[in-house]
């Protein structure tokens, strides 16, 4: 532990997190539901955690990052699908 107790370090960590949240992941799922092939979904959030979890994603890098992800799906060949 880093010399404060789990409940003081959640009160003073949880309600930035949160927010932070907040202000992310509706934006990258909106585009990832409308932008993305289903195929490559799962990518394109395991690639914004990554980035928000080293710290370094903010909401431009997210934005660059999406931009090219949709720009790639879009050079690629339409999958289709057969639903028996």
């Amino acid at each position: 532990m880093e010399g404060t107790s789990p409940k003081d370090k959640l009160d003073s960590t949880y309600r930035t997190a949160l927010t932070k949240n907040w202000m992310v992941w509706p934006w990258v799922q909106a585009a990832n539901f409308t932008l993305v092939p289903l195929e490559h979904r799962v990518m394109v959030v395991n690639i914004v955690a990554l980035e928000q979890d080293r710290g370094t994603g903010s909401a431009t890098e997210i934005d660059q990052l999406l931009n090219e992800v949709s720009y790639l799906s879009i050079l690629q060949k339409p999958v289709r699908y057969n639903v028996v």
